[in-house]
């Protein structure tokens, strides 16, 4: 399994195409890649950077007042990947430095904290990986303890930063495309609240793609996806709301943000095992039904005697 988030929703699918077209040209499955599962991917940067006001709009951090810059700065990031790439990431991540900047520095990562709401999980971070009293063993299982960088961790580099300058806007989604054509289990999840690469940034490129089974993907009611662990009244734990065909999963997660893990431990644990512990390689259902079609056929008065509501919810005559 691969596992990553973020940017890894670039290279998680280029490795795994790598691999699987390796264990094509040799004929024999050398690497034994199950699926790939990536959390708030940046797969598709001009939608995803030009879709970055949706979620603050939804939560009043934007309102109408804000919304001719944030247009204007969308049109620069649109057309400046045929005028000047090396100038890309900067000139589209300023759309995001005006919300911030109109906000009080609202948290791009997670729209309920600000900026210093997040310094301090973060210097603890950098404190663990850096000046803890267990920094060599924790090298050592990482497998890093021989490293010749200087520092051994950071949160970010620049050198790293710089390379990726020429890729930064190149939109990745046809590399999914290609997977899913291959068979590979694919599971996308991404935290409601992340405003950069949450589920209003990336979905519209999800939709986008073509692969197998497309229609009835979208078509489908989607589920509750219900958790192993009970909520504190005893019922079953809510981890988020999927769509699931085929190879392909999409799952989206509440009380979280970008860093899906951090905020939502029980959640990420659930979806993990649900892959390595099941032959299916995919989500399961943790309740005794996660369908919410019947709500959403008597909220329609069950379509009045006038047709019948089907499998989706929705009313066919």
């Amino acid at each position: 399994y691969l596992t990553g988030e973020s940017y890894g929703g670039k290279y998680l699918p280029a490795f795994s195409y790598a691999l699987l077209k390796h264990n094509e040209k040799v004929g024999e499955k050398v690497f034994n890649l199950e699926a790939t599962l990536i959390g708030d991917p940046y797969a598709q940067p001009i939608t995803q950077r030009t879709s970055m006001h949706i979620l603050p709009s939804a939560l009043n951090v934007l309102d109408q007042s804000n919304m001719a810059q944030i247009d204007a700065l969308d049109r620069k990031c649109e057309e400046i990947p045929s005028v000047n790439l090396e100038e890309g990431e900067d000139v589209c991540a300023s759309i995001m430095d005006y919300i911030e900047n109109v906000s009080g520095n609202v948290y791009p990562y997670d729209q309920r904290i600000f900026a210093y709401d997040w310094d301090t999980y973060e210097q603890i971070t950098i404190d663990y990986f850096t000046i803890s009293g267990r920094v060599q063993k924790i090298y050592e299982e990482i497998h890093v303890a021989e490293s010749t960088k200087t520092p051994v961790f950071e949160m970010g580099s620049s050198a790293v930063d710089a390379a990726f300058t020429m890729d930064n806007l190149i939109n990745y989604t046809n590399v999914y495309e290609d997977l899913l054509a291959m068979g590979l289990h694919l599971l996308v999840y991404a935290g409601e609240m992340d405003a950069q690469d949450g589920p209003k940034t990336i979905e519209p490129w999800i939709r986008k793609m073509d692969f197998e089974g497309k229609k009835n993907f979208w078509e489908q009611s989607r589920q509750v996806y219900y958790l192993d662990v009970p909520a504190p009244d005893g019922t079953p734990k809510v981890g988020g709301y999927f769509r699931q065909h085929g190879n392909l999963s999409y799952l989206t997660v509440p009380k979280a943000g970008h860093f899906v893990p951090n905020n939502n431990y029980d959640c990420s644990f659930q979806f993990f095992t649900d892959y390595i512990r099941s032959d299916a390689n995919g989500l399961a259902c943790h309740a005794d039904d996660c369908s919410v079609v019947a709500e959403r056929c008597e909220a329609m008065n069950n379509c009045n005697s006038n047709g019948a509501c089907q499998a989706n919810g929705q009313c066919k005559c």
